[in-house]
């Protein structure tokens, strides 16, 4: 028996009677009345189970009492019961059972609790009561219940007790935390559960003549593939509070009696979440299943989901059930083996440890998947694998050091990764390793990996050619990242010279790559580049930085034979691209790099074009000194400097670097026409703006190559005429306006300059002119009206 607390509280069945009396706890004590039925009952006692309210569970006794009213008329009266719902659950107490209890009490002291003695229900009684009324009728209205509320219609013949026993059947089936809210009537007024002549509206009908269960519902189908009363005695514990369950979540209930069954049909359909699984197995209820094959099965599974979270459950149980050892592989490698690998995949391998196969199970990952298919380039795999084996560097897994002979692409990024590591480690590793790795492997990476002076040469390299593309790559990403680059490039430039290297266009891209670490390993980087067609990557920073060391391995590289003269075709192309004449850094680092060849006709004349850009070159000692001796050495630049100044001018040429040009090649007696034929065949194109700007710059040249005043107005005028002689006509009327424009605001300027100085400060209408002035000025003025009368308007000209 559970001992409990019950509120109550009495009132006559009329909405007009108040509360005669009440005690103990009564949640919303005026409102009572209000939410469950008020009328009178039909006949006999009425009882309504209201659900819960507050924790307190509301049950409603009407029935009629022996006095009467004004009128003459019996009186019914309602008895209300707050009952603790906790105390029902803990006893599983059924609606038979609680009117039993509270019928016969007496009405305690106003505002007194009343002790009720609630008997528990039996576990068999769940059962029994469901086979008495037949289990089709009970589902069949445990299932209605499920979609809304229920009408029992036709049975008249049912007493009370019988209607009550019928709802704990009905109850039976259903989770027992439903009752919480669903209203349970033995007459009509239920919103869950009633009985009454006719069906409610809104309600579903439940014809007790009918003992056949309404067909097509899930949840009746359902219960009957399960055993009555295990079903019943797991839905006796759902006691958590329910409201609003539908036919899904009634199922899923179910589903949890039968959970290692319904887990094992779900994955077999493939319709299940594994998280399913992993709760199989953490509860332990997998031990439910039978058949040791569905465990292994269902665990396997799971295993092979790859999710890192579900080995805390898989390494406990791996004996028991019996684990899948390449289920285990296949869940790692699927972590590894892709473009980002999870690197909490370490945590395999430590339950692998622990089980007691980690030897093999790292051999397994270290292996390729398939034996026929090369894994070169796999995306990310090869690093992550390789960092699995660093940490596991013990003597005892000597399967995985075999397995890592045999795929090359895992064994070159181990390899890779010991860049950085102590000498002791690496001859620790590189004792490790001989056992299994080929030496004409494993010498060439330690021997960038030690860096002990020793470089690799070309029948060394030619070997790890051999092995394909990706070791080739990994040994020059190791010495890039050790920084000895220049003891592998310049036997790799061998190989390529001879035609030993393949896809050269593969080879430049991973030149563009490689990260040196030192002006040195840039030299010979810039080098191998120009070789493979490329431009050099490091030239403008090194020019900036240790330069020696940049020019010392870039000069050694082009020592090599068949090396110097296509290096230094690809470096003539770039220096015609790149603006080095902008930066003096730049022009020392350019000269210093052609300097040792001045007798390549092709490079001098593009350090001499330089000049294009840059007029002031010329100003810099040491583009002056090379200047000097190119000139000296290669006769023929000299008759080729002017052109080839002049003819590859830049597009955005400033006109007055432009006209220093010209004014130097002018100097040099180049006639004007032929100055102003490179002109007119270079990229710079004139125009009356330009014209102007050019013929007063040279003017202006003409002075620091010591020429006087009248010699280069002389000289300037003579080169606008050549100008004008050979232009076009519309670039000539442009020149012409523009020159008509710039020179009457000039000589308007130099009036009023002229004025303004001659002025008297205290009256500005005297100018203080020399004779002289005042003569030149006449002349001047009298010239000027000469040509404005001589000229012709130029629709003379049309």
């Amino acid at each position: 028996m559970i001992r409990a607390e019950v509120g109550w509280a009495l009132r006559a069945c009329h909405e007009d009677y108040t509360v005669l009396a009440s005690g103990g706890r009564v949640p919303g004590l005026a409102g009572v009345f209000a939410r469950l039925p008020s009328d009178a009952p039909s006949a006999g006692t009425r009882v309504t189970f209201g659900g819960v309210r507050e924790d307190r569970f509301e049950v409603v006794l009407q029935e009629w009492s022996h006095d009467i009213d004004a009128d003459g008329h019996p009186i019914p009266l309602s008895r209300y019961f707050s009952v603790p719902a906790g105390a029902l659950s803990a006893g599983r107490v059924g609606y038979r059972s609680l009117y039993a209890a509270l019928r016969g009490t007496e009405t305690p002291q106003e505002g007194k609790a009343l002790l009720v003695a609630l008997p528990a229900e039996p576990a068999e009684e769940r059962s029994a009561l469901v086979e008495r009324f037949g289990f089709g009728r009970t589902a069949g209205a445990a299932s209605l219940l499920l979609d809304g509320p229920v009408t029992v219609t036709h049975a008249g013949g049912l007493c009370l007790e019988e209607r009550l026993a019928f709802a704990d059947a009905v109850a039976a089936l259903l989770p027992y935390g439903m009752r919480a809210g669903l209203v349970v009537s033995t007459e009509d007024g239920g919103e869950g559960l009633s009985f009454a002549a006719r069906c409610g509206p809104g309600a579903a009908e439940l014809d007790w003549r009918d003992a056949a269960p309404p067909g097509g519902h899930a949840y009746l189908e359902r219960l009957a593939g399960l055993p009555l009363a295990k079903a019943a005695d797991h839905l006796a514990e759902q006691v958590a509070p329910l409201t609003g369950l539908d036919t899904a979540a009634a199922i899923g209930i179910l589903d949890e009696l039968d959970m290692p069954g319904a887990v094992l049909r779900a994955v077999r359909e493939g319709r299940l979440s594994y998280d399913e699984v992993h709760r199989l197995f953490a509860s332990g209820r997998f031990r439910e299943l039978p058949s040791v094959e569905d465990r292994q099965y269902l665990f396997n599974e799971l295993v092979a989901r790859g999710d890192v979270d579900d080995l805390m459950v898989v390494e406990p149980l791996w004996d028991e059930v019996g684990g899948d050892f390449e289920a285990l592989v296949k869940a790692a490698r699927t972590k590894l083996w892709q473009l980002e690998p999870e690197l909490e995949t370490v945590r395999y391998l430590w339950s692998a440890e622990r089980l007691g196969f980690a030897d093999a199970f790292l051999a397994r990952l270290v292996s390729c998947p398939d034996p026929e298919k090369s894994l070169e380039g796999a995306p990310g795999g090869e690093a992550a694998v390789a960092r699995l084996v660093r940490t596991r560097s013990k003597e005892e897994y000597t399967l995985a050091f075999s397995a890592l002979a045999d795929n090359g692409p895992v064994l070159y990024e181990l390899l890779h990764q010991l860049a950085g590591e102590p000498r002791k480690s690496l001859e620790e590793w590189y004792e490790r390793l001989k056992r299994c790795v080929p030496a004409d492997l494993l010498v060439p990476f330690f021997r960038v990996l030690r860096g002990d002076g020793a470089s690799v040469d070309a029948n060394a390299l030619a070997r790890v050619v051999a092995r394909g593309p990706g070791c080739l790559k990994m040994l020059l990403r190791t010495a890039a990242a050790t920084g000895r680059l220049t003891g592998v490039l310049p036997a790799f430039a061998v190989l390529l010279t001879g035609g030993t290297v393949p896809e050269r266009g593969f080879w430049a891209a991973e030149m563009t790559e490689l990260e040196p670490v030192h002006a040195g390993d840039q030299g010979v980087v810039d080098g191998l580049l120009l070789l493979l067609d490329r431009p050099p990557r490091h030239l403008e920073n090194a020019a900036a930085g240790d330069w020696a060391r940049y020019q010392e391995a870039f000069e050694r590289l082009c020592a090599l034979p068949d090396v110097a003269a296509p290096v230094i075709a690809r470096l003539t192309v770039h220096l015609n691209t790149w603006s080095w004449q902008t930066d003096p850094r730049w022009v020392a680092a350019v000269l210093g790099l052609v300097s040792a060849r001045e007798d390549v006709l092709e490079l001098a004349r593009v350090v001499l074009v330089g000049r294009a850009v840059e007029p002031a070159l010329i100003e810099d000692e040491q583009y002056a000194a090379w200047r000097r001796r190119a000139l000296s050495r290669l006769p023929q630049l000299a008759d080729e400097e002017v052109p080839l100044t002049l003819t590859c001018l830049r597009p955005e040429a400033d006109p007055v670097l432009v006209a220093r040009l010209c004014a130097e090649a002018i100097d040099r007696r180049v006639p004007l026409e032929e100055v102003v034929e490179h002109l007119t065949r270079s990229r710079w194109q004139l125009d009356g703006d330009r014209a102007v700007r050019l013929l007063n710059g040279v003017r202006d040249a003409f002075a620091p190559l010591g020429w006087s005043r009248r010699e280069a107005e002389e000289f300037a005028l003579a080169f606008g005429r050549a100008i004008v002689l050979t232009a076009r006509p519309a670039l000539v009327a442009e020149i012409r306006e523009h020159a008509a424009r710039e020179t009457l605001l000039e000589i308007e300027y130099q009036y009023q300059l002229l004025q303004n100085v001659m002025m008297d400060p205290l009256d500005d209408e005297v100018l203080y002119l020399s004779d002289h002035t005042r003569a030149e000025l006449e002349e001047l003025a009298a010239w000027v009206t000469s040509l404005a009368r001589s000229g012709r308007s130029r629709t003379w000209f049309g």
